[in-house]
């Protein structure tokens, strides 16, 4: 048998039979016309060979990936612009996919698994659409311009590892994947442009880092998976024009764009960022970011990842209004998503049991939903935390089960690792919970929440003053996080265990100011003032807790979170001082 390595192109026509059938004059005429104007010189063009036609579709093999998604996306364009329609002809809607792959050769035919992958896309494909591999997808992006939404991993026939694809379309068309047999329900996330930073300064210097910035912000924001982001080989394009956020976004298929400038004086820096709704050109966020002028390097990293850490809760927050009136009939896999994430984040029982009918309605409709499997893990971490539930041994098994799928179907979601770690922490596996949670912050450095959850696990196990620092990394990352009063009220645990009473007094009353309803936050601070011998501020604190949710305190002080008993006997010694009866 003769091998070789090749991209393998798979198209056919959409519904042929029921077109045949209802015309079949016109539909033969329409695909001669296709092949002849449309797809041989393209072929050609692109260093591609027609192994054969099969009725009403091509197979098709090219010498690398380029080409073949070169000449799939200039086809696609031609057959939707180029072709004459009229009442005597049909409009024919080829389905393209493309994998690359080791093919074995003989006189007349490509045979082997790679093409057999490459004809198994295309059937996912939409009509008018291009579905490549995992491997095409890698081999491409960056080097040719198109956009791209990943899909769900596909399980094949006799072939054992499942396989990564994308939904790909020219930069000026939205992509559009309906449901289908193989994918129950189309994921339709928000895409984000970065546009390149402008360098208001003239020095050349300055140029480098305002495109280091755009850069760096991007490869963070790829980190993310709650949107898409576009390649900047696309969004460089826009490099020195004057543009239009509306015209862009229809351009990029965007629905909201990143765009800002830096601007040197003397020795001081300042960087803008904006955030843009496209439909309506609306204002989602912005900020300015002032640095002395030390170390660039160093700026560079710490302003690219404090953007890329507010622009995630930022565009979420956007999406949970914009949905929030949505009809729930007409709601899909995101949507769901969504409305959950908007109900959780009340941080109330009623809320969160709503959250959770949302978050399994999303896995209803799509199964492979990594996110959704992750939240609803979130939703059983709330239960536990705040006792919304008498079976705490149940919940606990459930948000492990959720967690543990979510990594399993994203290993690389920061957000799955941190609920995962999380689960660890109530079995009390704390070097578990570690390791869990310095994967998700390794993932994605620029998740506020990730860095809380670390810092939480290495107070759990001892290493409180370890854990402090990366709860201040946490807030400094996102101040504008509506579970802040939580990480402040964990902080101010960790400063009272570590007998640090001046920094956990202070930390606690910061606590109860940014949530003054979480009962947590009053029961620390009454530990510290038990400590303190301050005794009547210590009982009006814990009666506070106990007025926010009666039985709380009690059920609280028995988890024994700590590793050593010495720092659980440590706060309920406080608690007693305050009054609490054990």
């Amino acid at each position: 048998m003769r091998r070789r390595l090749a991209a393998i192109m798979f198209a056919d026509v959409a519904g042929y039979s029921h077109l045949v059938e209802r015309n079949e004059a016109g539909t033969l005429r329409a695909f001669e016309q296709c092949i002849g104007q449309i797809w041989l010189p393209r072929i050609q063009a692109n260093d591609g060979r027609l192994v054969k036609t099969t009725g009403d579709g091509l197979l098709v093999e090219f010498p690398s990936a380029v080409a073949a998604v070169a000449c799939a996306l200039e086809v696609q364009e031609g057959l939707a612009n180029e072709l004459p329609t009229d009442d005597s002809n049909e409009r024919l809607g080829f389905r393209i996919g493309i994998n690359l792959g080791d093919i074995v050769v003989d006189d007349t035919d490509i045979l082997g698994n790679d093409v057999n992958i490459a004809a198994r896309l295309q059937t996912i494909a939409e009509p008018g659409g291009i579905c490549v591999s995992g491997a095409v997808h890698d081999a491409t992006v960056g080097r040719i311009p198109f956009k791209a939404e990943p899909l769900p991993e596909l399980n094949l026939k006799n072939i054992e590892r499942p396989i990564r694809c994308y939904a790909i379309g020219p930069l000026h068309h939205t992509i559009v994947v309906e449901a289908g047999p193989d994918r129950p329900h189309a994921l339709k996330m928000p895409a984000i442009a970065v546009l390149p930073f402008l360098n208001m300064s003239g020095e050349l210097d300055q140029e480098y880092f305002a495109d280091g910035i755009t850069e760096d912000i991007i490869t963070l924001l790829s980190k993310w998976r709650s949107f898409l982001v576009i390649a900047r080989n696309s969004t460089f394009t826009y490099k020195g024009r004057r543009v239009d956020a509306k015209q862009v976004g229809r351009e990029l298929g965007a629905q909201y764009l990143l765009e800002g400038s830096v601007r040197k004086s003397g020795q001081r820096l300042r960087v803008t960022a904006q955030l843009v709704e496209t439909a309506q050109g609306a204002h989602v966020w912005a900020e300015r970011y002032d640095r002395e002028l030390t170390d660039v390097f160093a700026i560079q990293d710490d302003v690219s990842q404090r953007i890329a850490a507010v622009i995630e809760p930022e565009l979420g927050r956007h999406e949970q209004l914009r949905l929030v009136s949505k009809p729930a009939t007409n709601l899909g896999a995101w949507d769901c998503l969504i409305r959950g994430l908007y109900l959780v984040n009340k941080f109330n029982k009623t809320d969160n049991a709503a959250a959770r009918s949302f978050f399994e309605r999303a896995i209803a409709l799509d199964s492979q939903f990594s996110r959704a499997h992750a939240s609803l893990a979130y939703t059983y971490q709330q239960d536990i935390l705040h006792a919304y539930t008498a079976d705490r041994a149940q919940a606990i098994e459930r948000q492990t089960a959720s967690a543990r799928r979510a990594t399993q179907l994203d290993p690389t979601d920061s957000y799955a690792h941190s609920m995962l770690a999380f689960a660890y922490r109530w079995a009390r596996r704390h070097d578990l919970m570690i390791a869990e949670a310095r994967k998700a912050l390794e993932y994605n450095p620029s998740d506020s929440w990730a860095a809380a959850v670390l810092g939480l696990a290495l107070d759990l196990a001892g290493q409180h003053r370890e854990g402090i620092e990366f709860f201040k990394r946490s807030m400094a990352l996102n101040p504008r996080d509506p579970r802040l009063g939580y990480y402040v009220a964990l902080m101010a645990r960790a400063y009272l265990v570590d007998h640090d009473y001046e920094s956990a007094e202070h930390s606690a009353h910061q606590a109860v100011e940014l949530d003054p309803c979480m009962p947590r936050s009053h029961l620390i601070l009454a530990a510290i003032l038990g400590h303190l011998g301050r005794s009547t501020e210590a009982h009006f604190a814990l009666d506070t807790a106990e007025r926010l949710h009666p039985g709380f305190a009690r059920q609280w002080i028995n988890g024994h979170e700590y590793r050593d008993d010495v720092d659980n006997n440590h706060i309920a010694e406080g608690l007693r001082k305050a009054g609490l009866v054990m």
